[in-house]
């Protein structure tokens, strides 16, 4: 079987490359052995025992994102229930528990009664959107919602450690969910996809705003503030370029814009549409098994030696390597690699560098494919 069916390649991207040289070394190689044992065994393995009907990138995401959701999810349940510590402060800080000492002052917090009164109000709204445009029954559209929070937990440990947002793999576990709770309505399974993995991936990136307004000075208040605004301008601006993107529905299924996100979602859709047993055995079991895992890794990382810990893959790392390809993967370890070389060889340069010059590679790739699928789509 050629080496590109089960994708792996060389390809000249610069954003997984900066984005290995933040995440670090063990994540990044345990971003390549989950791609070797992805792409390097099981899935050629199952494709010659008949249980894997096509290879290539998509062919085998429609069995390795269940195994690699299950395995990021576990492991950021498991990690998160062993932070009694931090779930009691969090928890109390919402009740009104008085602050530690050190903690934020409350001028600079973003205020509690925000917080409580924004995911009230929001949650109804969104809910309601379910219900009116997509028929989904109020009370399901709610537990939507509060599936959402624990899956932005997910998301967001997962973010933290190897700077990848699996919402994809999160939104198919929110699919499952509903598969069970309403089968053979297709419909309510994409909203449940889209809801679950948008709230878990807008989580992850305005954590990641945080993280930046911190390191800058910045309150959290002021950040909050800041992301405010940008809904509101992001908003007024996502929509017309939306339609500038995409005229019409035809457009997903152009070869210049195919959207291969929605055709999986909507293939999740048409396989759970008989609800849980319509999932493959295959997938049922290597989800078993990466959730397993998941919790397996955790609490071995918890109480192994000091010393042995860094020689422990990373279970997050592990997880997302099944739902990127391969070549990918490979990318993010070099850049780690390359990282690690500079920061072991010129210490001085390393510290005032690497994370510029990663954010550059990051951003400037983003930003220049951006711009020229702009003036292919005006051109055309």
């Amino acid at each position: 079987m050629p080496l590109t069916e089960l994708t792996f390649s060389v390809e000249l991207m610069l954003l997984p490359l900066g984005t290995g040289a933040l995440v670090g070394v063990r994540t990044g190689a345990s971003l390549l052995l989950g791609a070797l044992v992805c792409y390097g065994g099981l899935a050629p393995w199952l494709h010659g025992h008949g249980l894997l009907r096509e290879t290539g990138y998509f062919g085998i995401l429609e069995w390795s994102m269940w195994p690699g959701a299950a395995l990021v999810t576990s492991a950021s349940f498991t990690h998160l229930a062993l932070q009694r510590g931090l779930l009691r402060r969090t928890f109390g800080a919402l009740l009104g528990a008085r602050r530690a000492p050190g903690e934020l002052p409350e001028d600079t917090d973003v205020p509690r009664t925000w917080f409580l009164s924004g995911v009230v109000l929001l949650s109804l709204g969104l809910a309601a959107v379910g219900t009116v445009a997509f028929g989904l029954p109020f009370p399901l559209g709610l537990l939507g919602v509060l599936l959402s929070f624990a899956l932005a937990a997910v998301a967001c440990r997962a973010t933290g450690e190897t700077d990848m947002t699996p919402s994809g793999p999160l939104g198919h576990v929110a699919q499952l969910a509903f598969g069970v709770l309403m089968p053979g309505n297709m419909l309510a399974n994409t909203m449940a996809a889209s809801l679950s993995g948008n709230i878990a991936a807008s989580s992850a990136d305005l954590l990641t705003d945080v993280k930046a307004g911190t390191l800058l000075g910045a309150a959290p208040r002021q950040t909050f503030l800041a992301q405010l605004w940008g809904c509101v301008v992001g908003s007024a601006l996502i929509v017309p370029v939306f339609y500038l993107l995409v005229p019409d529905v035809s457009a997903v299924s152009e070869e210049r814009f195919p959207a291969p996100s929605g055709f999986i979602v909507a293939g999740v859709a048409r396989v759970l549409s008989s609800g849980l047993g319509g999932l493959p055995e295959v997938s049922r079991w290597s989800a078993l098994a990466g959730a397993l895992l998941g919790v397996a890794l955790v609490l071995l990382e918890r109480f192994a030696p000091e010393s042995a810990r860094r020689f422990i893959p990373s279970p997050i790392g592990l997880g997302i390597a099944f739902v990127l390809p391969a070549s990918t993967s490979l990318s993010i370890f070099l850049g780690a690699v390359a990282a690690a070389l500079l920061a072991r060889v010129k210490p001085t340069l390393a510290d005032v560098a690497t994370v510029p010059l990663a954010s550059g590679l990051i951003a400037g790739e983003s930003l220049v494919s951006l711009a020229v699928l702009l003036v292919l789509t005006a051109s055309s």
